[in-house]
């Protein structure tokens, strides 16, 4: 069985993608595309592709030394669910795009982005915007003197060859130790100067016709971006960190609401990962092969707030505990717990904050003696093993076994006497004679 305390239950209620709201209608400039007013979609990591989806859905872009990753969890600084980008080198960078189908791309970027906004903390975190435009000018086509970046030749199905590609995007130039809303509402011109000149706003990191590519420079107002665009279609919208911050760093991205729609971000625990082995005996063998220091590791592990390393000789197997490891693969948002001697499931985990947070966790299915616990990470397959002692079931009052054949027997022979002189004195009351009154 899982074992999850009621915080950590709440945060797991989410589980898969789920939109409840009714359906708004916006005239986007051509194409008219159905927004949910009021949408909440749940993404969990099994929705995240590695790779553009051939319809509607999300994926990650990494740097080209795919060094930044991402992980649903609940561990930063208030334990919210977000979506985590981590950034472990100053060269790392990652990004998460949520594309629309062909059919459905929207045309009118003012209407998607009226009431739009994103919640972030940690690292700065950008918002992104992939689009495909005509350019109104020919010589910034793919082919003109001053040639953009062919939309076609960097993938994007669905748009003529004369098209061009361009990632906008909204630049806060802030790190935050509280969640930040992000207006995306304002049409302003970025500004990466240095401090304290930065001024939040809209840059491009592509030409856009007139316009070239921005990078860690000014940038323009959306509006005159959109000035160089004769037609366009939004492929994705999305947000990403990166770009030469300090490392290892983190950003949290909480939620994402774009045309009426608001994408939120929640851990979700897999199926539990196999065992590693399948008894004591193997496990011995395990940790010797892999130079295992279950001391080390037993030393850092604690029950119930105690100093780690202590009370794990003799605990307590009808009493459930609430207990703390520290795990450093980031990659993992649960991990799977197993009691050997043989290998028994004790539950499924989260990783808050570096630490596996182990809640209501019930051993009462192990004989005294020495065992071990076995820490298994689902996205990394890290493991981690600790050693414990569990203690012997203390003496009931409940009577069992020969020496209590005695007083049973003598309790039961008082109890039947009793009835007997009740039995006795009822019957001579009712076989007395009755004598009148009269009389």
């Amino acid at each position: 069985m899982k074992h999850y305390s009621q915080t950590v239950l709440s945060k797991l209620a989410a589980t898969g993608v789920a939109v409840l709201a009714t359906t708004a209608w916006v005239a986007t400039g051509g194409v008219s595309v159905a927004f949910a007013t009021s949408a909440s979609t749940s993404v969990t990591a099994p929705d995240v592709g590695g790779a553009p989806p051939s319809g509607a859905g999300w994926w990650q872009d990494r740097d080209s030394g795919n060094a930044g990753s991402f992980a649903m969890t609940a561990d930063s600084f208030d334990r919210s669910d977000a979506i985590k980008l981590n950034l472990p080198t100053t060269s790392a960078g990652i990004n998460l795009h949520h594309d629309y189908a062909v059919a459905d791309r929207p045309t009118d970027l003012p209407a998607l982005l009226s009431a739009a906004s994103y919640t972030y903390t940690g690292s700065n975190v950008n918002f992104q915007i992939e689009v495909a435009y005509q350019p109104t000018d020919t010589q910034f086509a793919p082919t003109g003197s001053s040639p953009c970046t062919s939309a076609s030749g960097w993938g994007i199905a669905g748009v003529d060859s004369t098209w061009c590609y361009a990632l906008v995007k909204w630049e806060p130039f802030a790190t935050t130790s509280t969640w930040s809303t992000v207006d995306l509402s304002a049409d302003t011109a970025g500004n990466s100067g240095t401090v304290p000149t930065k001024t939040a706003g809209w840059m491009s990191q592509k030409r856009v016709g007139s316009f070239p590519a921005t990078f860690s420079r000014v940038g323009h107002k959306l509006s005159d971006y959109l000035g160089q665009m004769a037609h366009y279609q939004v492929v994705s919208v999305g947000f990403g960190a990166g770009s030469g911050a300090a490392a290892p760093t983190a950003g949290w991205v909480k939620s994402m609401t774009v045309g009426g729609a608001t994408f939120d971000f929640a851990p979700v625990a897999a199926a539990p990962t196999p065992p590693p082995v399948a008894n004591s005996t193997a496990l011995q063998g395990y940790i010797t092969t892999n130079n295992i220091d279950v001391a080390a590791t037993t030393n850092t592990f604690s029950i119930n707030g105690a100093p780690a390393g202590s009370g794990l000789t003799s605990i307590d197997p009808s009493a459930p505990f609430d207990a703390a490891l520290p795990w450093s693969d980031t990659s993992d948002t649960f991990v799977d717990v197993y009691a050997y001697s043989s290998p028994l499931l004790v539950g499924t985990f989260p990783v808050i904050a570096g630490v596996v947070d182990l809640t209501g966790v019930d051993l009462s299915a192990l004989q005294p003696g020495s065992h071990h616990l076995v820490f298994v990470g689902q996205s990394s397959g890290a493991v981690s093993i600790v050693a414990i002692g569990i203690a012997a079931a203390a003496p009931t009052l409940a009577l069992t076994g020969t020496d209590a054949v005695g007083p049973t027997i003598g309790a039961l022979s008082v109890l039947l006497l009793g009835l007997t002189m009740v039995i006795l004195a009822r019957t001579r009351s009712l076989t007395r004679p009755r004598v009148s009154r009269r009389e």
